[in-house]
């Protein structure tokens, strides 16, 4: 999603983004005029410039302030001080030496910013520095100023500013200032843009600015999606609700019958988990009223901080007629290198790490591989939260394994377990997918067969065990937790002894993971 105004400033009347939250308005008029804490004159080292912009301020702030400027004279370039404001509706005046270059404008204007934060200013007016005496062109005048603000406040240290104005006094300036584009979006909006790339940049340039809740869609670019719906973040729950149930519209309109939602609003939009869900969920909810006939079918809400994700979770979903998924951002194991845009990758072992040691305890003479699938884990992550939420006190993953063949192996690498293998071995504990609790059991060739060169395959994985029921024979699916109530589900894994499990058989595909698998051979020792 796009935060407001984020593609071109197009509009006469104030226009704002957000930067790390705080937004940044940009508006024609005098300056002299603004009722804000802070308010910045670039002047000259004698702090006496009376022309242009810098002589307008000085003479609207009367006789004090410019005795104040001659007992502050002269400043070095590139300084910054702070005077009284005079007759101006403010608590100071920012003095700083007009730039030479577009660079003085960024380094002067951060100093201004650091004064900003000594007073504890909450509110800022800016005016077009360097279009004047200075001869800068506005499109380098206000990328040089977005720039200092950007770097400022996206610094570790919260900041006191809550609000800043750009002010252009001519209505050239103005003009031209409102064509340029603001920098590139962070947070949610940031990542999209920058995973999806530069052809949708481009169609959002040809879309020209969003307004309230009108939404535009755009190809997803190099994302793994069809569409993307830009919409303007919104700053309240009521905002969340139409603006959400508008993308819904747009979704019909294009016949998007599954959708992803950030959480909306939580992030630059400051608005509590609570109610942007409540927002959400209401949304949705008008949606459907107007579209029975929905070509919607589930809509996911991934949230990428666990504090907001716990806010989502504590809610009811309300009676919807479609699938509404909450979703956290799947991160991946802190052992796994980057992947450069790579789904699957197999990463053999040095024998001397760490990694490899803890996996080889059992085993000698082995290869040991990491398989690194981004689809497979992220479905696991899914199905493993889900299960994690409905016993959150008990331990739902253990590490099993697998013994398979060289030919089946390649098959999970790339796919992950499939129950379709099942019954090459044996189905005396249903027709799903086998692990052992020891890789002992696993070595036996009748579980991994040796292929040409004597080599064996075993898998230790990851599996989602949760609530845990007795096997049978030709069992399908796991029993149900109370058969005299379908709403209570299935038990997740089946076992041979539920008192003292040993062998586990899952019937969902995505509830285990290869994480490691081990390429070894098998040593007879014979006795003298």
């Amino acid at each position: 999603m796009v935060p407001p105004q984020s593609l071109k400033l197009k509009h006469r009347s104030d226009t704002r983004v957000l930067i790390n939250g705080v937004p940044i308005s940009l508006k024609e008029g005098d300056i002299t005029k603004e009722t804000v804490d802070l308010i910045v004159n670039s002047t000259n080292k004698s702090l006496d410039l009376n022309t242009g912009v810098s002589g307008a301020i000085l003479k609207a702030a009367g006789q004090s302030v410019v005795d104040e400027c001659k007992k502050q004279a002269p400043l070095k370039a590139g300084a910054a001080v702070l005077t009284g404001a005079g007759a101006l509706q403010c608590k100071y005046i920012a003095q700083m030496v007009g730039p030479d270059s577009t660079a003085d404008i960024t380094s002067s204007l951060e100093k201004v910013l650091n004064l900003c934060e000594a007073k504890t200013a909450r509110t800022l007016a800016i005016p077009a520095i360097g279009t004047g005496r200075g001869g800068f062109a506005p499109k380098e005048s206000i990328k040089a100023i977005l720039t200092a603000i950007e770097k400022h406040l996206k610094e570790p240290n919260s900041s006191c500013l809550r609000s800043i104005t750009i002010v252009a006094f001519e209505q050239k300036t103005f003009d031209d200032f409102q064509c340029q584009k603001y920098p590139c979006p962070s947070g949610v909006s940031g990542a999209i843009f920058k995973a999806a790339g530069a052809s949708v940049e481009q169609e959002c340039q040809k879309h020209g600015p969003l307004q309230n809740d009108i939404a535009a869609v755009t190809s997803g670019g190099n994302l793994h999606c069809n569409f993307i719906v830009h919409m303007v973040g919104p700053h309240s729950a009521a905002e969340v609700r139409s603006r959400v149930k508008n993308v819904l519209e747009r979704c019909e309109e294009k016949q998007i019958t599954t959708v992803s939602f950030p959480a909306v609003g939580t992030g630059a939009g400051g608005v509590e988990g609570e109610d942007a869900i409540g927002a959400m969920l209401q949304g949705f909810e008008d949606h459907l009223a107007q579209n029975i006939l929905t070509v919607i079918k589930l809509i996911y809400v991934v949230i990428d901080q666990d504090n907001v994700l716990q806010e989502f979770q504590k809610e009811t979903v309300l009676s919807v007629t479609l699938l509404v998924c909450f979703l956290a951002i799947i991160h991946p194991p802190p052992t796994w290198t980057k992947m450069d845009g790579r789904d699957l990758e197999i990463i053999t072992l040095q024998s001397d790490s760490v990694e490899y040691k803890n996996i080889k305890t059992a085993f000698l003479r082995s290869s040991i591989h990491r398989d690194v699938n981004q689809s497979q884990w992220q479905r696991y992550c899914v199905l493993k939260q889900a299960v994690d939420k409905k016993y959150p006190k008990q331990r739902n993953e253990r590490l099993l394994y697998h013994g398979t063949t060289k030919e089946i192996c390649q098959k999970i690498n790339k796919n992950g377990f499939n129950r379709s293998f099942c019954g090459r071995n044996a189905v005396v504990h249903g027709e799903g997918t086998y692990f052992a609790r020891e890789a002992w059991y696993s070595c036996q060739d009748q579980y991994s067969n040796p292929d040409d060169k004597q080599l064996k395959y075993i898998y230790r994985a990851r599996v989602v065990t949760g609530s845990l029921c007795k096997s049978r024979e030709g069992m399908k699916e796991p029993d149900p937790i109370n058969a005299a109530d379908p709403r209570a589900g299935l038990h997740d894994c089946a076992v041979d002894d539920p008192k003292n499990p040993f062998i586990f058989v899952v019937f969902c595909d995505a509830g285990a993971y290869p994480e490691y698998l081990i390429t070894f051979k098998s040593i007879v020792l014979k006795s003298p």
